[in-house]
């Protein structure tokens, strides 16, 4: 049997590592992940608890918007013909190549939405991964 010798141990908050790992000891860090986003002000290294907020939009809602829209504009995914695929591997199917989309090509604004300023935004394409 090995022995460790244990020296220190500390459990850390990830919005504290978040902000000393961009210099500051005080700071809003936003955290989004696939299933919730969280932001927490960090004030001299210590998370105030009583003002943290937490949303569950994130990123797996974004996808389904974005499947959403699509399926509304008229693009749906053509079905090959694959001997033993479950209706559940062609959502997943589904679901990673509108997430691609979503991350290669979507954008949040950096100013409050105007359709006015938005209209002149250029396309951008995507290639899907069969080449079209």
């Amino acid at each position: 049997m090995r022995r460790v010798t244990l020296f220190s141990f500390q459990l850390v908050v990830v919005a504290v590592l978040t902000s000393f790992a961009s210099g500051r000891a005080t700071s809003l860090v936003v955290d989004s992940g696939g299933g919730s986003t969280t932001v927490a002000p960090v004030h001299d290294g210590y998370v105030l608890q009583k003002a943290v907020a937490t949303s569950p939009i994130g990123g797996e809602f974004l996808t389904d918007c974005l499947m959403k829209s699509l399926e509304s504009k008229g693009l749906t995914t053509v079905d090959l013909d694959f001997p033993n695929t479950t209706e559940s591997y062609k959502l997943y199917c589904q679901r990673v190549i509108a997430s691609d989309i979503k991350e290669c090509v979507c954008r949040a604004p950096d100013t409050p939405y105007d359709d006015s300023s938005y209209s002149n935004i250029p396309m951008t394409s995507y290639e899907l991964p069969d080449g079209q």
